[in-house]
This record gives C-alpha cells, structure tokens and sequence, in this order.
C-alpha cells in the first residue's frame, strides 16, 4: 500500500520534471551564434595597451573590478582567451600573490578585449 505521502512526494517530481519541458526553451536554437560583442563594456585602460602587452581585467569574489591594467605580455599567452599559459603567466604572476585565476564563471561588464581574472 502507497502512503498519502510517497503519492504528493512522485506528484511534485512529475510536475517538476513537466515544467521542464519545450515552453522554457530558449528562443534561438542552442548553434545559434551569441548576441553580438557590447562596445559600451570596453575599458579605457584597455585601448592604451600597447602591441607587447595584454589588456587584464581583475575581479573579486563578488564580481567586482578592483583593477584593469596593461602588463607585458608573456610570449607564451596568445590572445586573451583564458589558457594554462595565460593563466599562469598573467593572472597568477604580480603583486596579488598568485591568488587569481581566468579559469571561473564569467562576470557582467566584461572587456570582451581583455584577459579576465578572477579572484576568491
């Protein structure tokens, strides 16, 4: 025998998995390329940077910038997608004491022509 319980219990994971279904499917389908890059989020810093150098924003924990800075740039970092190369050279080198990292979820106002830090 199925107590009243165990019945609510398999209703509410049916309703949920039933909430789940194509009426919160995204609008564009999943290949469709991203909406186009915002050049309001550009940073200023970043357009002084010169050919040597890498355009690194720093965030904290919460997501807020504390800095956006021109530093040399290492020969092994290409770019400013995050990389092991980059990572290492750019984000944990310097005065913040090796504590930062580009490999962490994204943070709004973003420099899309800027390496990304983020720290704890």
């Amino acid at each position: 025998m199925t107590s009243p319980s165990m019945i609510a219990l398999t209703f509410a994971a049916l309703a949920a998995v039933a909430a789940c279904g194509d009426s919160e499917s995204p609008n564009r389908p999943i290949d469709a390329p991203a909406a186009p890059i915002d050049a309001s989020l550009a940073d200023p810093v970043c357009a002084t940077c010169g050919a040597n150098e890498i355009c690194v924003q720093k965030f904290n924990g919460t997501c807020g910038r504390f800095a956006t800075e021109c530093q040399p740039r290492d020969p092994a970092c290409t770019g400013t997608a995050c990389s092991t190369a980059c990572d290492v050279a750019q984000c944990r080198e310097g005065m913040d004491g090796g504590i930062l990292t580009c490999f962490a979820a994204g943070c709004a106002g973003e420099d899309p022509a800027a390496l990304h830090c983020y720290g704890p």
